[in-house]
């Protein structure tokens, strides 16, 4: 047995875009390709990020697949410089329908990015997820670029930065004896995600007899409402103060370039060195703004060039072991003649000098190409004759996710009635904001779930952080959510998954009350009993302040499976 990889394109071309392009897009998989591995499978997208200025002009910053953070529940003052995980590429997938020409639809699935994204943030380490991300343009995100001092620049932009130094040190780029001067770009990457996110069978099938299905079509929707982009964090690095030269010359300009180093300090540990390169954070063509003493208000600019000097000229502000920035647009002193101190580089991304307003810069996707890359399984003649005597009769089961959607009005206090059809093996519910993807709190602080009226719980189960609003110790510290863990361990169980962490609320668990509310993947997990007839459930949650208008999203988990009989699909 060996494996073949065929790529399969969709019926349309692009572009596929949230404004002004197509979002739908079919592709046909014919039942001669044989026996498949759904599993191993991928969708593969080939597409930028279109970020634009206030004027609409393209700029070059860091863009993910992700959703920015949402300061508000009812989904306002969204940061578009602060990126969420939605589980990368998966979250440009809104819908998605498996269909055969034989036998009809196969599986469906509606706001699959919703679920995915959430539901998916429990069952890998934070680790592996941050490794995921990196593969499908969902990014690092995790990386505070004032810590690592490597900015994180994803999938869609090639950056140009300093990537070695001769013997002599004098510069840092091949053999360009000037310093790195040829410009950054926008490029077209290819990311993918488990074709399981259109198509339910490829969630563990390693073996799929596409001969007896017929040939399927799947059938893809894209985001067009959500924002599922967004830009990298945003960050500010401090500048060494920049050397009095006597003369008129503006800084930024090649005889008076601003001078950067890790830290302010001739050792080693601060200075940029052969063995340290690669962290440099800046790149050519990045926006910046520039402030400090004797600079007048903010500066705006874009660095050219980027020069690294290794030999000593006299000390750390005569520029040995610093990288030299020079921009496009040099900018005069308050005083020429003086130096300008408490120097600090930041990241433009399109705020105003008084920090408002980050929805100046916009970013978009845009996908250019749809392929399925379909992992075909070439067998041996002895081994189809196996194949055909297993499809007489052959069980293929999956997990169905069935999506119930509510509203909640604003309150403190909110019930719903859920009617659940036997062989139920869970229910989560998700919480995110109006046109989000990630679930959160809102203020939630318990919940209860009961079936046809018998309470689940003796009492309410506590979520949310060990602290009240004022930042005081609960009286249950701890209690409550050790509940809430437990039932979260039971319902991945349940569903034949493994959970491998909890939600990430902050950077750490002892952050304010306010901090802890959204964006942090929330669910409210409910182990139903295998019971052989339908049921009644009510899902109950109160908070200490108003929750926000938002949909609720009521995900029920249905094991089902495919039935072949004498190697024909019987549905």
């Amino acid at each position: 047995m060996s494996i073949k990889i065929q790529r399969i394109q969709s019926r349309e071309a692009g572009p596929f875009q949230k404004s002004g392009g197509r979002t739908r897009c079919h592709i046909d998989v014919p039942s001669s390709v044989g026996f498949s591995d759904l599993e191993n499978s991928q969708m593969v997208f080939r597409m930028k990020a279109n970020v634009r200025d206030a004027a609409g002009n393209s700029t070059l910053l860091p863009a993910f697949i992700a959703q920015p953070a949402m300061a508000a529940a009812g989904g306002a003052n969204v940061t578009i410089s602060e990126p969420v995980s939605v589980q990368g590429a998966q979250a440009l997938i809104k819908n998605s329908r498996c269909v055969s020409d034989e036998y009809g639809e196969l599986n469906s699935q509606r706001d699959q990015n919703v679920i995915s994204a959430n539901l998916e943030a429990y069952t890998d380490y934070s680790s592996c997820i941050t490794a995921k991300n990196s593969f499908n343009a969902g990014g690092s995100m995790d990386l505070d670029p004032n810590e690592t001092s490597q900015l994180p620049v994803g999938m869609f932009l090639r950056p140009a930065r300093p990537r070695a130094m001769d013997a002599a040190g004098s510069v840092a780029s091949g053999v360009n004896a000037a310093g790195i001067q040829q410009n950054s770009r926008a490029i077209t990457a290819e990311v993918r995600c488990p074709l399981k996110h259109v198509d339910r069978l490829a969630d563990g099938t390693r073996q799929f007899p596409n001969i007896s299905a017929g040939n399927i079509t799947y059938r893809i929707e894209f985001e067009d409402v959500r924002p599922v982009m967004s830009l990298g964090k945003a960050f500010t690095a401090d500048l060494l103060d920049s050397p009095a030269d006597g003369a008129s010359n503006n800084l930024g300009s090649p005889a008076r370039p601003l001078l950067y180093q890790y830290d302010k300090t001739d050792t080693d540990a601060g200075e940029i060195r052969p063995s340290n390169l690669q962290s440099l954070p800046f790149y050519v063509g990045m926006p910046v703004k520039v402030s400090g003493t004797n600079v007048t208000g903010d500066k705006f600019s874009t660095i050219s060039k980027i020069t690294i000097n290794e030999a000593d000229a006299g000390g750390i502000l005569g520029g040995a072991h610093v990288a030299r920035l020079e921009l496009d647009t040099p900018f005069a002193l308050a005083t020429p003649a003086n130096a300008a101190t408490a120097l600090k580089i930041s990241l433009n991304q399109g705020k105003l000098a008084d920090g408002t307003n980050p929805e100046l810069t916009t970013v978009e996707y845009e996908i250019e190409d749809v392929f399925l890359e379909l992992h075909t399984i070439q067998l041996m003649p002895q081994q189809i004759q196996a194949a055909q005597k297993a499809l007489q009769s052959l069980q293929i089961p999956y997990l169905e996710h069935r999506l119930v959607k509510k509203v909640l009005n604003a309150t403190q206090d909110y019930a719903e009635t859920l009617y659940l059809d036997a062989g139920c093996a869970g229910v989560c519910v998700i919480t995110p904001p109006n046109n989000g993807i990630v679930s959160g709190y809102d203020n939630a602080s318990h919940y209860r779930f009961s079936f046809d009226g018998r309470n689940v719980t003796n009492r309410e189960i506590e979520i949310g952080p060990a602290k009240t609003s004022s930042g005081t110790a609960t009286a249950q510290a701890g209690v409550g959510r050790q509940i809430h863990n437990h039932f979260l361990q039971k319902f991945y169980g349940n569903i034949g998954q493994r959970l491998m962490r909890f939600e990430k609320p902050s950077e750490n668990y002892d952050a304010t009350f306010a901090q802890l509310q959204l964006n942090n993947h929330a669910i409210f997990p409910l182990v139903t009993p295998m019971v052989p007839e339908d049921v009644i459930a009510q899902f109950q949650v109160r908070s200490s302040a108003n929750m926000a208008t938002k949909e609720m999203f009521y995900v029920m988990m249905y094991p089902r499976s495919l039935n072949f009989q004498k190697g024909r699909l019987v549905m």
